[in-house]
């Protein structure tokens, strides 16, 4: 392993300065690999990148071929991310890597596919990244890992992991195992996003899709939080850390304008839906229980239950992130604003017949 110091960086750089044009002149040049390109993040952030840092070499890597529409001059590879003999070709010549790849289970089953790609896929592009003498190795995480939240303040990089489902599990796995790979003369940064959503996400529709089919709204009474993040939020904050990487082994939050109630956030949506609904406010000290119990007795292994009216034990899990670690390296990272990119999200998906 690396003799070189896994830092936090509690204390970062003030006034470290970001703007696409900066960003364009610092990261000129580059080839950059995206794996994962394809999904809901991967399209943006090759578009986004692109488009902030055009004098770069982008190269879309994915499990197989897509129906995206890249842009000009954007290379493309395929392969799957476990299977480690074709990586040297794919990652080599790449200055800096992107990894998004990773599986995801609607329904939050254990799968060893699950394992192979989220842990020993990134455990193996990161080493192949590594002997290419890549310069830049940026691993999306999730805010998920740190599992249920523990006090009333939002969860710090700092905070101890304890991820409930599998997906979560997984993604802390392979923080560790990027950890514990020799590093070589890579620098590592991770991302650890709250929720994200946006266009292109279709699977957060399906709570919206909900609220125009209940007339009721079953609310938890009390804290359940969600942070949504806006996915050009996650695009910013890549171009950023690609432009002016941070040091070895710094681990960065990243959440979007502000923090929310789930029942306001629904609220917000039924209002733009032009939704009227009347609400049921359920004690949060019966919302547990009641979700816990109700799940397997009806067989739905972990799917929304509908004697809750969508809310799941997931729900209650949720929790803000303080992302002011990221913010002060980079203040001039723009945020969108929550209410318009809501509405910009659900004009997508009714633009799309999603709803």
């Amino acid at each position: 392993m690396s003799s070189r110091a896994s830092s936090p960086a509690d204390a970062p750089e003030a006034g470290a300065f970001f703007d696409e044009r900066a960003a364009a002149q610092r990261a000129k040049n580059l080839v950059i690999l995206v794996t994962g390109a394809s999904g809901f993040v991967g399209q943006h952030v090759v578009i986004g990148l692109r488009r902030s840092l055009p004098a770069s070499r982008i190269r879309a890597f994915d499990a197989e071929p897509s129906s995206a529409a890249w842009p000009d001059g954007v290379e493309t590879a395929y392969g799957l991310v476990e299977e480690r003999e074709h990586l040297p070709d794919v990652v080599r010549g790449a200055d800096v890597v992107i990894h998004l790849a990773a599986k995801v289970e609607p329904d939050s089953r254990e799968s060893k596919e699950m394992w192979r790609v989220n842990v020993e896929g990134t455990r193996n592009v990161y080493s192949a990244a590594v002997a290419s003498r890549c310069k830049l190795f940026l691993h999306m995480s999730s805010a998920g890992i740190y599992g249920p939240p523990r006090s009333p303040d939002p969860f710090h990089e700092d905070d101890d992991p304890e991820p409930v489902t599998p997906y979560q599990r997984t993604k802390w796995e392979a923080e560790e195992a990027l950890r514990h790979t020799d590093s070589g003369d890579a620098t590592l940064n991770i991302l650890r996003p709250a929720g994200i959503y946006g266009p292109g996400n279709h699977l957060a529709i399906l709570e919206y899709r909900k609220l125009l089919n209940r007339k009721w709204a079953v609310e938890i009474s009390g804290g359940v939080i969600v942070h949504p993040t806006h996915v050009e939020d996650v695009v910013q904050a890549i171009v950023a850390l690609v432009a002016q990487p941070a040091p070895h082994g710094t681990t960065f939050n990243l959440g979007g304008e502000r923090p929310i109630r789930l029942q306001d956030l629904h609220a917000l949506a039924a209002e733009m839906l032009g939704v009227q609904r009347r609400r049921i406010v359920l004690p949060v000290r019966l919302a547990g229980p009641l979700a816990a119990l109700a799940g397997p007795i009806l067989g739905l292994r972990g799917r929304p239950n509908p004697l809750l009216g969508g809310i799941s034990r997931g729900h209650l899990f949720s929790a803000a992130v303080d992302d002011r670690r990221f913010r002060l390296r980079y203040p001039d990272v723009p945020v969108v604003e929550l209410q318009r990119g809501l509405r910009e999200y659900l004009e997508w998906a009714s633009k799309h017949r999603l709803l």
